[in-house]
């Protein structure tokens, strides 16, 4: 599956279209971020997320979990770390994915 098959699975609107919340429209790097991930963990991967700060953790681990459930997608493979968590990217395999957000 790709990022893209992961977005119309999930329901979202294009980019393009998108007003955003409160007619602001963001860059929409946190969506593409976690729908790469699942993209390539629905492909066997595993995947590790880096938050850009630690109380961005939870509101990724919450929107990948709302992603994941309306593109029918599990998050078993998909981690999502704290910045302050440098270690545990360490020791990875070399076939895992690190993904960064930005923020």
């Amino acid at each position: 599956m790709t990022p893209d098959e992961v977005r119309a699975a999930a329901g979202l609107i294009p980019f393009a279209d998108h007003a955003g919340v409160g007619g602001r429209r963001g860059t929409g790097r946190t969506t593409r971020v976690l729908c790469e991930a699942l993209a390539a963990a629905s492909e066997g991967r595993r995947v590790h997320v880096v938050a850009a700060r630690g109380e961005r953790r939870v509101h990724l681990e919450r929107q990948a979990r709302d992603l994941a459930r309306k593109a029918g997608l599990s998050l078993e493979k998909v981690r999502i770390l704290a910045p302050q968590e440098p270690h545990k990217l360490l020791s990875l395999p070399r076939e895992d994915l690190v993904l960064h957000d930005h923020y």
